[in-house]
């Protein structure tokens, strides 16, 4: 009986082994793929009410409810959308969030790109009928043919503040949150170093008041409607998370400036 050596076997299990579930990537990679998404786990304002009224449209190519139009773009696959509270303003609109999910190509790790657009209505509602959270969960589909595991589930929560209306429109902008910035993806480097997507606002200036926004935070004026880009970012080293107390400081600083370009 013929022996072969310990290192010919070891060499031979592993060319027909299965590849493991944390799929190895080069750095010099480049990414393709398309995004769906959809929405769900409302939560009202305050938790529990029982006067909270929500509608949630994860197929907005099979008609729309009328609390959701009008559409801030034409209806495309994947997208989603999600209002919230009853209206009680003279232009009897809910808050409503719209997702209009995006395609990529030759993405390289590290690098930002665009996710999808996320458009918020900030609609007049009646007070206690508002939502404080609702999670966006985008499924991201890469092309690249070396991934064992081409298509990655992201859950980010979306946190709302439904601001108290006055004369003051800068006080009365309504705010949603990246509440989850980074989430976990199942590809690793050949150094087995683990991949996050990393998510982030680049808010659009022509829509809304960009200098009330920021990487994660999004405003929008009473009765108006704006939009921001998300972008992703695949990374080994997602950005922290600031605390609470930089988060306030950094909203009270914006505000500060936008009163004095006020003047």
């Amino acid at each position: 009986m013929k022996h072969f050596p310990l290192s010919i076997l070891f060499l031979a299990l592993f060319a027909f082994a299965p590849l493991a579930a944390g799929q190895a990537i080069g750095i010099g990679t480049l990414l393709n793929g398309s995004v769906s998404s959809s929405f769900t786990n409302p939560i009202s304002e305050p938790p529990g009410n029982s006067s909270f009224v929500y509608s949630i449209d994860n197929n907005l190519l099979n008609g729309v409810p009328s609390v959701l139009t009008p559409l801030p773009f034409t209806a495309v696959a994947g997208a989603s959308a999600f209002s919230w509270g009853t209206a009680a303003g003279r232009y009897d609109d809910t808050s409503a969030l719209w997702f209009r999910p995006g395609n990529f190509s030759n993405v390289a790790l590290e690098s930002s790109f665009e996710i999808g657009r996320l458009f918020y209505r900030n609609g007049t509602i009646a007070g206690g009928t508002g939502a404080s959270q609702v999670d966006l969960s985008m499924m991201l589909t890469f092309s690249s043919p070396l991934l064992q595991n081409p298509t990655q589930t992201i859950n980010s929560t979306l946190m709302m503040v439904n601001s108290p209306n006055s004369s003051d429109p800068v006080a009365s902008a309504d705010i949603v949150q990246i509440g989850s910035p980074a989430g976990l993806l199942t590809f690793t480097d050949p150094d087995n170093s683990q991949y996050f997507l990393e998510l982030s606002f680049q808010v659009d200036q022509n829509a809304t008041d960009g200098s009330l926004s920021d990487f994660d935070t999004f405003r929008v004026f009473e009765c108006q409607t704006g939009q921001a880009v998300l972008m992703g970012r695949v990374t080994v080293a997602p950005i922290p998370e600031p605390g609470g107390a930089v988060l306030i400081a950094a909203a009270g600083f914006a505000l500060l400036l936008r009163r004095r370009s006020r003047g």
